[in-house]
Formats: C-alpha cells, structure tokens, sequence
C-alpha cells in the first residue's frame, strides 16, 4: 500500500521494534494505560535471522516475556496451545510463544516499517516517519543492533530502516 496522504499522530510513547523486549515494553506500557504506538513485525528478527534448529541459550526463567501479570509465561502458551516446548528451548518454539504473547499483550502493533527517527529541536520528542506519513511522539523506546555480519550497505540493515548517520559508530 502506498501512502500518499500526509498523516500526524501524536503518542506519548512509541515502541520500535516487536521482538521480545519491544514486545514486553508495549505490554507494560499498554498494561498502564500509556497511549503507545507500537511499529514492527513481530520477532521477525528471531524469524528470519535464526539458525534453523538453533536452540536458546538463555535458562527457561530468562526466557519469558515480560508482562504486568506474569501470566504470559512460556508454560501459559503450552497450557493454551497444547504445543509442548522443550528444554532448552528451539528458536520455532520461541517465536510461535512471541506471536501467541503479542497477539494478548500487544494487539496494538502496528506492522509498519519505521524509516527515520529523528529528535525535535527541543529534543524532547521524536518525528518517526514511515512511507510518507509522519507521526509525532514525546518519547521513544527502540533498540538498533547491528546484524551479525554487519550488513553497512544493504537495503535490509538498520542502518537503512533508521538512516543512521556513518559518524555514530554503528
């Protein structure tokens, strides 16, 4: 779809980035009541960068996501799927978990792609913009890793989904 409209919004917080800690961010805030925009798709990053058959390092405790009620667990997704994860946990495992979570915690994600953030002259907001559209917010909550083989130039980095400047250190 191709926007070709001018849209502004106005959120106090804006989430970038759906994988496991964008996903347990936006339930809190959701939870509290916070009026938040959520951008991305969810663990897509654990998707489609993960080793097939790779397994989880992290304990099965640190492996949960974060919600307000602790309800969200691991064991919650077995008991309401009946899909039986193992230890230590396949990555097929986790991500089924984190759509099975943000479709209860987070079912305001928006999947749009984020292609700049920028701060406001006053610096207390950010401008994210994403085909066209723009949309104000007085905080950010994102998290720009870098790829494991550091892919600087191509159209699928970060550096292109947030048009990070060379001089950052990224």
């Amino acid at each position: 779809m191709l926007w070709r409209l001018k849209v502004k919004a106005t959120s106090d917080v804006v989430v970038v980035g759906a994988g496991p800690y964008g996903l347990s961010a936006a339930a809190h805030l959701n939870a509290c009541g916070v009026n938040v925009r959520v951008f991305g798709e969810a663990m897509s990053f654990w998707d489609r960068n993960m080793p097939e058959g790779m397994c989880l390092r992290s304990p099965w405790e640190a492996s949960q996501l974060s919600d307000p009620g602790k309800s969200l667990t691991i064991d919650a997704f077995q008991a309401a799927t009946g899909e039986r994860v193992s230890r230590p946990i396949p990555i097929r495992r986790f991500v089924a978990y984190g759509h099975w979570f943000q479709s209860r915690a987070v079912p305001n994600l928006e999947q749009r792609k984020v292609v700049e953030i920028e701060k406001t002259q006053r610096g207390s907001a950010c401008i994210s913009r994403w085909r066209g559209c723009t949309m104000r917010a007085r905080r950010h909550r994102g998290r720009i890793d870098r790829l494991p083989c550091d892919r600087r130039n191509s159209e699928d980095s970060p550096r292109s989904w947030l048009r990070i400047p060379r001089s950052s250190g990224t």
